[in-house]
C-alpha cells in the first residue's frame, strides 16, 4: 500500500493546494461548501432553518448556503405544503427577514394526514408545489409567462429536482460558479478556466496511471486524459474526476 505522506507526487500536489497535514483523528470543521459534514448531511436528510438575508444569490439568480447550493421553502401553500424556491424570484426577496428552510434534497413528495372519504384519517402523499416564477427565470424547459397556462402547470407538476442539481451541482463553489459566468456570459457546461492545472493535479496524483486498465502513461502523458463523470465540465469535485487512459475511455464511451 503506498505511504501517501512519503509519495513526492501526492506531497507536490497537497503543497500546489496549500492543503496542511492533519492528525489522523482530527475532523475537519469545514469538509466542502463551506459547512460542517453534519450540516451537510442534515442539509441532504431533513435540510437546515435559517433566515432568507444568510442566503448568497449566484449571478443566474439560484440560491447559496455559504458555498453550497440550496432550494429554500417558505409559508405554506394554500393546501398547507410550503412551496419550493430556486431562485431568488419575488417572493424570496420580499421575505428577507423571514424564517426559511433549506436543503439539498432532491425528493418533492411528503406523507400528509387527510380525512378519507369514511370521514377517517389516513395518510397520503403530495407533491409540494415549485415555484413559477422560479421556472420562468431558468428558462426551465423553455419555461415563460406568455405560455399557456396549462403548459406552464404541466412543466412545474412533471419539474424534478434530480434534474436540476444536474444542471446546477450542489458542490460547485459560488466563487467558481460566478467565475464561471464572467467567462461565459452564462451558464454554459464548458470547462472552469482553471480546468488545465487541475487536470494536471490529477493525473500526477494517479501517478500517470489509467484507473480502468492500470497502465502507467508517465512516459506517454498525452495519451492521458480526465473525464467528468457526471458529464458536467465545470464540476471538478474529487469524486467526479476519472483519469482515463484514451484508449479506455473510448471503450467506455
Amino acid at each position: 500500500m503506498i505511504d501517501f505522506l512519503q509519495d513526492e507526487a501526492w506531497n507536490s500536489l497537497r503543497r500546489q493546494m496549500n492543503a496542511p497535514l492533519v492528525a489522523a483523528d482530527a475532523v475537519p470543521a469545514t469538509v466542502v461548501g463551506g459547512l460542517s459534514l453534519a450540516e451537510l448531511a442534515q442539509l441532504a436528510t431533513d435540510g437546515i432553518d435559517t433566515t432568507v438575508d444568510q442566503l448568497k444569490i449566484a449571478p443566474d439568480q439560484t440560491l447559496f448556503l455559504h458555498d453550497t447550493r440550496v432550494v429554500v421553502e417558505l409559508a405554506p401553500h394554500a393546501d398547507g405544503l410550503p412551496t419550493i424556491h430556486l431562485t431568488a424570484c419575488a417572493t424570496v426577496q420580499a421575505a428577507l427577514q423571514q424564517n426559511c428552510h433549506v436543503s439539498t434534497r432532491t425528493a418533492r413528495h411528503v406523507e400528509v394526514s387527510v380525512v378519507n372519504p369514511d370521514g377517517e384519517w389516513d395518510v397520503a402523499t403530495q407533491q409540494k408545489p415549485v415555484c413559477v416564477d422560479c421556472l420562468r427565470t431558468l428558462n426551465w424547459q423553455g419555461m415563460q409567462s406568455d405560455l399557456p397556462d396549462a403548459l406552464q402547470q404541466h412543466i412545474a407538476e412533471q419539474f424534478d429536482l434530480s434534474d436540476f442539481y444536474q444542471i446546477y451541482p450542489v458542490t460547485l463553489p459560488l466563487t467558481t460558479y460566478q467565475q464561471l459566468w464572467i467567462t461565459t456570459g452564462e451558464r454554459l457546461n464548458t470547462y472552469t478556466p482553471d480546468w488545465p492545472e487541475v487536470a494536471e493535479y490529477v493525473k500526477t496524483y494517479s501517478r500517470w496511471i489509467c484507473t480502468t486498465c492500470q497502465r502507467s502513461f508517465a512516459h506517454h502523458r498525452d495519451q492521458l486524459l480526465v473525464d467528468h463523470l457526471n458529464g458536467l465540465k465545470y464540476d471538478n469535485t474529487i469524486g467526479n474526476l476519472r483519469v482515463c487512459c484514451v484508449s479506455c475511455r473510448a471503450a467506455l464511451s
